[in-house]
């Protein structure tokens, strides 16, 4: 039997689907917000760096391949460490990099930097020019070399947080750049590279005890600088 449809059920109708409708609208916006914090609190990227693909352009690149792409984004992650960034690296001859260390460095971030022994004689090396501005440095005393790659960002969280306005957000995690690329001129302009960006939790943990295992060990010394090195800040850009 059907329904009388009157002034009072006609409204009472109109309110269940407005309800309805409005609780589906709601139920969107969650999931949105979820998905959308979601995607800022994980990190998983691999580039490919490829000399045919560079654009040439400092800024505003957003070709993936390109080496300018691939130093911007290493640029916003290590700008945005709010506790700690720890860098192993077989040779540091970025001044732009250098340059980007430095500057955490300075806002109050914790940076540590493990260097292979012969970096420090490398054209346009940072490791004398980070440590004499006050980052402590300490490089394996072996016969083989250090050849590590990778850098951990806000891995460390026992210093006090330092809050960057504005810039990228890191996720709970912490985040780990490792790859075929050392943070030279030639591999961020001239090579073809690959570099992983991740806040998975199993590999970051991987890399963050190896740099502590590293760093910790007897066979490890603090960094002093030899007589006949040179490094400096404005010897070599990117």
């Amino acid at each position: 039997m059907m329904e009388k449809l009157t002034v009072n059920n006609l409204s009472s109708h109109l309110f269940k689907y407005n309800a309805l409708l409005v609780g589906t609208v709601f139920l969107m916006w969650l999931y949105k917000q979820h998905a959308n914090r979601k995607k800022h609190s994980e990190i998983d990227e691999l580039l490919f760096m490829k000399r045919t693909d560079c654009c040439k352009r400092e800024n505003n690149c957003d070709n993936e391949h390109c080496y300018n792409y691939v130093f911007q984004r290493m640029k916003s992650l290590i700008d945005g460490a709010q506790y700690s960034v720890y860098v192993c690296m077989n040779i540091f001859t970025s001044a732009s990099l250098g340059e980007v260390v430095l500057r955490a460095h300075q806002r109050g971030v914790l940076v540590k930097i493990i260097a292979n022994y012969s970096t420090e004689y490398a054209s346009g090396s940072q490791i004398t020019m980070l440590h004499i501005n006050g980052i402590p440095v300490k490089q394996p005393k072996t016969h083989g070399h250090m050849h590590h790659k990778f850098c951990l960002i806000d891995t460390d969280k026992s210093t006090k947080k330092i809050v960057v306005p504005g810039a990228l957000r890191i996720p709970s995690n912490g985040v780990v750049m490792t790859g075929s690329m050392n943070w030279t001129f030639q591999a961020m302009d001239q090579n073809w590279e690959n570099l992983r960006i991740t806040s998975d939790k199993f590999f970051v943990e991987k890399f963050h005890n190896e740099f502590n295992a590293i760093w910790n060990n007897a066979n490890v010394d603090d960094f002093r600088r030899q007589s006949g090195s040179k490094g400096g800040i404005n010897q070599q850009r990117n």
